[in-house]
């Protein structure tokens, strides 16, 4: 893992290829995305991936919550059932992270609020090499802004289905 003293930042072992699910709540794609007049589907908001600052969730939680498409899979689980119907989730690969113009990766991080055993296992973070701070109120983050960036021009949407009863938890 790629780390800056006790800060982790990238996980080698998350290959660039693996693609990482962020979930879009239905309200937030209806409301926030622009529609694309060419292809006819919603472009990805600013709103839809943010960032989560330290002195919110704490430093362990700092970053992009993201799940992990493989880890899903291997635990027997479809990833387009990760989330409660009628949501989207935006899919984009671990490479499209680090390909940013600034220094970003992902780690796995288990979400220890989370009851589902597999969603707590496939939980992740998007994060910069080093803390950020928290912008003053309306403004936005450079840094984080330019990751955004970076996966927002590759990120592509999944719409969310219902779980075959073999695969329901």
């Amino acid at each position: 893992m790629s780390d800056s003293g006790d800060w982790l930042w990238d996980d080698a072992s998350i290959r660039d290829d693996d693609e990482l699910l962020r979930k879009v709540p239905q309200k937030l794609y209806e409301d926030a995305a622009v529609l694309d007049l060419e292809s006819g589907e919603r472009a990805v908001g600013p709103a839809m991936l943010r960032y989560d600052y330290a002195e919110d969730v704490g430093a362990d939680q700092e970053g992009m919550s993201v799940h992990l498409w493989k880890v899903l899979e291997d635990r027997g689980r479809d990833p387009r059932t990760l989330h409660a119907l009628p949501t989207r989730a935006l899919v984009f690969r671990a490479k499209h992270v680090r390909a940013a113009p600034v220094e970003a990766g992902v780690i796995r991080k288990p979400d220890s609020d989370e009851e589902d055993e597999d969603l707590s296992s496939a939980h992740g973070l998007v994060r910069h090499s080093e803390p950020l701070p928290k912008p003053p109120a309306k403004k936005k983050q450079p840094i984080w802004n330019r990751i955004r960036s970076a996966i927002a021009e590759e990120a592509r949407w999944v719409q969310a289905t219902t779980a075959p009863e073999s695969m329901s938890p």
